[in-house]
């Protein structure tokens, strides 16, 4: 499978839609365009559409629906912020997002999370090879 180069938020949207259609899940998509409506341009004056440059920034937020929860915020900049079934994962670069997604859809990434007990308790953590034990705080 090649790679492909994503070089505008638009073309990660229509690709991470292109997922969601793969995987049978619907998607929701909300646009913010225009310096004023993206969340990394706040010292941009209302109703400040083109960035100093001349440039129009676009920022996508996209749901699929199902599971796992997975949500998708691509930034003018090149970048991404995914978070799948709460955790965050910080400024990923566009290019890999459809991978990323894909992954999740297939199975092949998966996220494991524990409610945290009221009363400390014994955790297990792996560290070179050996299994550690830590006594809760």
């Amino acid at each position: 499978m090649e790679k492909a180069h994503l070089p505008t938020a638009e073309a990660a949207v229509q690709a991470i839609v292109e997922i969601a259609v793969e995987s049978g899940v619907s998607m929701s998509v909300t646009d913010g365009i225009g310096a004023d409506q993206t969340s990394r341009r706040t010292s941009a004056e209302l109703f400040t559409v083109f960035d100093p440059g001349g440039s129009l920034p676009h920022e996508a937020f996209g749901e699929p629906a199902g599971s796992p929860a997975v949500s998708v915020r691509l930034f003018p900049e090149d970048g991404a912020r995914i978070t799948v079934e709460g955790m965050e994962f910080h400024d990923v670069p566009r290019d890999p997002v459809p991978g990323f997604l894909r992954s999740v859809h297939d199975g092949l990434a998966t996220t494991k999370g524990a409610a945290v007990p009221a009363r400390p308790v014994t955790h297990h953590a792996a560290a070179r090879g050996r299994d550690v034990l830590h006594g809760g705080p």
